[in-house]
């Protein structure tokens, strides 16, 4: 799968990489989708 990001997203995605928060492209796309996985029950526990 090919995707295309915005220039804001591949500007936040090298601050993250310049930064030390992931080493590689696909740790930040993958932390991103295990966010994505979780929030519903966050935000499920933030709500009681």
């Amino acid at each position: 799968m090919q995707i295309t990001l915005n220039k804001q997203q591949e500007e936040f995605v090298a601050a993250q990489l310049a930064q030390g928060n992931f080493s590689y492209l696909d740790q930040v796309v993958n932390g991103a989708f295990k966010w994505l996985e979780n929030l519903p029950t966050e935000y499920k526990d933030w709500l009681t």
